[in-house]
This record gives structure tokens, sequence and C-alpha cells, in this order.
């Protein structure tokens, strides 16, 4: 059994066909790169159309929260993930991490790029790595 970061390493994928690759740098640190449902990186075009590639995220083991810097780290817009089994009927029992948006107050122009991501329905695991 996997624990802390660990569990959120690996490929996923949406039932929209977005996709993601985690890959683990450090104990609370990995890159994240996410596809769309056409197969190339989200462009980002509130960052210069930065692509979705080894985006930076931050794994804190106290709280169990996985943040994915979607912005510059001081705007704090990050795509959130939370690992858990599944208590979905069509799914029951599977490893899957379930979205969501974070951004400051101020910054409610994001919310137009809310669907650069998708529905933020679960993501689950592609394969084992």
């Amino acid at each position: 059994m996997k624990y802390g970061i660990d569990r959120y390493i690996g490929s996923w994928k949406n039932e929209e066909g977005y996709r993601l690759k985690i890959r683990k740098n450090n104990k609370v640190s990995a890159y994240v790169s996410l596809f769309s449902p056409l197969g190339p990186p989200v462009y980002r075009p509130y960052w210069e159309d930065k692509e979705t590639i080894d985006m930076p995220a931050h794994y804190d083991d106290y709280m169990g929260d996985f943040d994915i810097q979607l912005w510059k780290p001081e705007k704090y817009f990050c795509l959130n993930l939370h690992y858990h089994h599944s208590n979905r009927k069509d799914n029951y029992g599977k490893e899957v991490l379930s979205p969501g948006l974070t951004r400051y107050e101020v910054d409610d122009h994001l919310d137009l790029f809310y669907s650069l991501f998708g529905k933020l329905s679960d993501y689950t695991r592609e394969n084992k790595e």
C-alpha cells in the first residue's frame, strides 16, 4: 500500500478524456502535466499561452492536500486533487482523484478560464506505476 505523495504518482484519466501525468520530485513535490481530450496539453491564455506541462505541485502530508500551480505561485490559482477510493457504483473501490479549483477572491477574472480544465470529474488511474 502506498502512502503520502506516492498515492498520486502515475497516469490518470477522467471520463471527459483529460489526462494527468504526475511525476514525483521529492517527498512533498511533484511535476504534473495535463492533457486535453484531443491529446495535446492545455494552453493557458491567462499566462502567455503556456502549456500545462511539468507544472509544479506541492503535497501537504499533514492535511493531505495536493495542489498543482496553474499560474505564478504568488497568484495561487491551483488545481487541487483529493485522493480516495470511489464509492460510486460504476467504479466502486477504484482509486480516484477528485479535482477542484482554488484561487484568490480578487482574481475573479479567472472564472472565465475554468472551462479549460473540463467539468472537474474524478480521475481514475490509467496504469500502476
